[in-house]
């Protein structure tokens, strides 16, 4: 992660200092000399522009999040004073090293620049700046820290011992532990400086004669700068941390028993024999990798969306423009695509994997991320290159040399039947001009020509909300049990858009999360991952998904939005469980939002 990134240029400048520095007190005058002290100081330079950056970058982060200036213009003074000194250095001793090395002696300019470094007066004015670099340091995160310390407060509404709650005092612990370890190594390099600087004065001033003993003290107190350093690196990067709460602890178990008792909720409804067969019927529909390349290379051939444009239609589009028509039977009706695939009739093979994902995502991407999950790749976007320049031959060969061309996958748009629900309008209007209008609108609009999609004229009975044991819309949960179940491979893969506006969607929100309670393997797959480096200093994807709540998530139809928000107990407590599957210790981006570390999520 950067973070590691950032520790690893730390240590290994100051290890290469101090090996350099060790070297260059063997090595006496001659170009050698100081070609070693040019380096030294450049490796030493290096180390406090990396350890005053790694201080900079926490304070940046909560100003962001905390929407206010809390110093981190300061700290990048701050930085080049505590890099600068050095790099005077090494610019002076690489000057004379030049000089020794073209000509092979002194000069009354370098005499000069070797009276400079040779005087107590040029290490005094050193340590001054290194001291006040680092005591600003230590003053602005202990000042920032204490800022946002003092704002964190529990939530109104969370209960004591709940998940909320738990995430509360967890989040304030960090903050608090991370503005400990920060202005306590920031003191520390103010002090050893401040030693430094003591110690050079005295024998200025003769009271240490002993230069054998100064230079041992000097040496421990370099030693123990570095010690400090190296545990300070290990702590602001995430060891030694306080747990993250585990939303699988009994004692939260509990609490989410407790609160389900609280709340009033309609008993769960007997389901039916017919409930049971539709709820088998969706679990037994699934797609192969083969057979999504297989569609998908049909797309814009012949009569299949001739008018198919890889980098504009929406699975929405395909859906609507390619799924529906080639699902109609010729009886009148219709049926799941899955299902009028010629060996489907017999077949009883669950799939190994459901795949979660966002309509209003490129169709492309949908089949990318698929093809990369089969391949075990976490990132799509390679494949959705070789799909639009090459084809599907390559990934066809690439995927059944590793095994994976038939992998069974369940995907709604190709799972469940369009013809019984959707197929023949597009929904109640929302009222006009609101957001909801504006979606609504645009779903059922083609996104290149933007004219209305044309409703399937079959005939088949439709089944909403309002026919619960033949509706193929509420069943999720009670499917995915099944499939937990009976397939001892099932998991979840999550196929995230590039705004990751799957997060937002409604339905999209109830199987992550309904995976995340049941212990459902999840994994993920992104377009890149290069939006979750924080080295990209935009911070625009982790607010949006650090600021979920379910209540501000979207559905095409109001009712299946309501359907869903019927079946929460408690908001609060659903929407902590929603961040812990999302950055929690196995939530989807655990491994993924490196960049924004332990500090970041709290």
């Amino acid at each position: 992660s950067p973070l590691t990134q950032q520790a690893r240029r730390v240590l290994f400048f100051g290890w290469v200092h101090e090996i350099l520095l060790e070297l260059t007190s063997h090595v006496h005058g001659g170009a050698s000399h100081w070609v070693l002290l040019t380096l030294s100081a450049a490796a030493c330079g290096g180390s406090n522009l990396a350890a005053m950056g790694a201080v900079r970058s926490r304070v940046a982060l909560i100003e962001h999040t905390f929407k206010d200036r809390l110093g981190s213009r300061t700290l990048v003074v701050a930085q080049i004073a505590a890099a600068g000194p050095q790099m005077v250095t090494g610019t002076m001793a690489a000057s004379i090293a030049t000089r020794a090395c073209i000509t092979g002696s002194d000069s009354g300019w370098t005499r000069f620049l070797q009276g400079i470094l040779a005087s107590d007066w040029y290490w005094v004015t050193c340590c001054v700046t290194w001291i006040l670099a680092w005591a600003s340091a230590t003053f602005i995160a202990a000042w920032s820290f204490s800022v946002v310390s003092s704002a964190a407060q529990t939530p109104m509404a969370a209960r004591a011992g709940s998940y909320v709650h738990a995430e509360a005092v967890w989040a304030r612990s960090v903050i608090r532990r991370s503005r400990g370890v920060i202005v306590f190594a920031c003191a520390c390099c103010a002090v050893m400086n401040a030693v430094r600087l003591g110690l050079t004065v005295c024998h200025m001033l003769g009271l240490i004669q002993d230069t054998a003993m100064l230079l041992i003290i000097l040496e421990l107190n370099r030693s123990v700068y570095m010690f400090v350093e190296f545990i300070f690196l290990l702590m602001i990067i995430g060891y030694f941390r306080p747990r993250r709460p585990d939303a699988w602890a009994p004692a939260l178990q509990r609490s989410i028993s407790t609160a389900s008792c609280r709340t009033p909720t309609p008993k769960p409804t007997p389901r039916s024999s017919t409930w049971h067969d539709k709820v088998r019927e969706l679990a037994e529909r699934n797609v192969t990798v083969d057979e999504l390349l297989s569609f998908y290379s049909q797309l814009g051939q012949g009569d299949v969306m001739p008018h198919y444009d890889p980098h504009h239609h929406t699975t929405n589009d395909v859906v609507r423009g390619a799924i529906i028509p080639l699902s109609r039977l010729p009886s009148g009706g219709g049926a799941a695509y899955a299902s009028t695939l010629p060996w489907r009739t017999v077949s009883t093979q669950l799939p190994e994997r459901m795949v979660t994902h966002d309509w209003r995502n490129l169709f492309l991407h949908l089949v990318a991320a698929v093809v990369a999950n089969a391949l075990g790749e976490c990132e799509y976007s390679r494949v959705a290159d070789t799909l639009v320049r090459s084809g599907v031959a390559s990934l066809r060969r690439k995927l059944a040399k590793m095994g994976a061309l038939h992998i069974h996958y369940w995907i709604c748009a190709f799972c469940v039947n369009q013809h019984a629900n959707i197929c023949g309008g597009f929904g109640s209007p929302p009222p006009e001009g609101t957001p909801d209008y504006v979606r609504w609108d645009a779903n059922r609009r083609d996104s290149v020509s933007g004219k209305l999609h044309i409703a399937c004229p079959c005939h088949e009975r439709k089944f909403f909300n309002d026919s619960t044991d033949k509706c193929e819309l509420n069943k999720f949960d009670d499917m995915m049990a099944l499939l937990l179940e009976e397939q001892p491979n099932f998991c979840q893969v999550a196929a995230v858009d590039r705004h990751f506006n799957i997060f937002t969607r409604v339905w999209c929100i109830a199987e992550f999360v309904q995976a995340y309670l049941t212990e459902v393997p999840q994994s993920i797959c992104t377009l890149s991952n290069k939006a979750l480096d924080a080295d990209n200093e935009d911070l625009s994807i982790y607010v949006k998904l650090a600021t979920l709540t379910v209540l501000e998530c979207s559905a095409s139809r109001p009712e299946d939005k309501a359907l869903i928000l019927a079946k929460i107990p408690d908001v609060a407590e659903f929407d902590a469980r929603l961040q812990a599957m999302i950055f929690g210790e196995r939530g989807l981006l655990s491994k993924h939002l490196v960049g924004f570390d332990l500090l970041g999520a709290a």
